[in-house]
């Protein structure tokens, strides 16, 4: 007679842990949004903006607010900096289930600035204390339900209406990688003085004897900072000899 095997599916184990940590945990689950613009002015009313937290959750949650100034590299990734440009009031919260917090952000960075200056917001969660170390709160006691950390980024930006952004587009530059696929690289400037988002771009095609349209995914939502520069690539398009490419915008 065969002994009965306690073997038990690698799968199976997976999903009990995650059915336990589910019954146990709190996800979190927060909705943070600027109440009146993401746009601050260097003085005046404009220069401060209220943020509203929401936690759609059924445990506590808290939160750190940091701010950066923000720069993005060729490839359009984020570069931060801790900024102190800004009074975060409060820094740290604590959400309580099922409600909402308020914070005010004033800028207190340079007042003449002569370029749009962009930032991020970060708000880190905080793991609650667990055991005798809860925290009390007028509701009961809140701690212990999570056991992870995530963070939220808010964009802003700092600018006054006369700034005006400027795309450009360099000439493109044929790629072939080591699968043999081939791409048209090309590199958009921004030599404004404001942001500025790529959504309907129209590509221009300039050949000897016709130009050709394109309208790629690849260049949709694409930011690019004032006075900075972007590097995309899209597939080569089809029937274009890669010499004397000359490229065009319509935005």
């Amino acid at each position: 007679m065969k002994k009965k095997s306690n073997y038990v599916p690698g799968i199976l184990i997976k999903l009990i842990l995650v059915l336990m940590f589910l019954g146990t945990t709190s996800i979190y689950c927060a909705s943070i949004k600027f109440l009146d613009g993401r746009t601050f002015s260097t003085t005046g009313l404009n220069s401060t903006k209220t943020i509203h937290i929401r936690n759609e959750s059924t445990g506590y949650e808290a939160y750190e607010i940091t701010s950066f100034a923000r720069n993005l590299d060729i490839d359009g990734q984020d570069i931060l900096s801790t900024s102190d440009d800004f009074i975060i009031e409060p820094r740290q919260i604590l959400v309580e289930p099922k409600s909402e917090m308020f914070v005010t952000c004033s800028y207190i960075g340079p007042e003449d600035i002569d370029i749009e200056q962009a930032y991020r917001f970060k708000f880190k969660s905080v793991p609650l204390p667990k055991g005798n170390n809860r925290i009390k709160t007028k509701k009961g006691v809140a701690g212990g339900n999570v056991g992870m950390t995530m963070h939220y980024l808010k964009s802003a930006y700092v600018t006054s209406q006369e700034f005006q952004s400027n795309i450009e587009i360099s000439n493109g530059v044929h790629e072939k990688d080591e699968e043999g696929n081939e791409w048209l690289k090309m590199v958009f400037v921004n030599t404004g003085s404001k942001h500025h988002v790529l959504r309907k771009t129209e590509l221009i095609i300039y050949l000897k004897d016709k130009k050709i349209k394109l309208n790629p995914e690849e260049l949709k939502l694409i930011l690019i900072l004032a006075n900075s520069k972007i590097e995309k690539k899209i597939p080569w398009p089809e029937g274009v000899l890669p010499d004397n490419l000359n490229l065009g915008l319509n935005l």
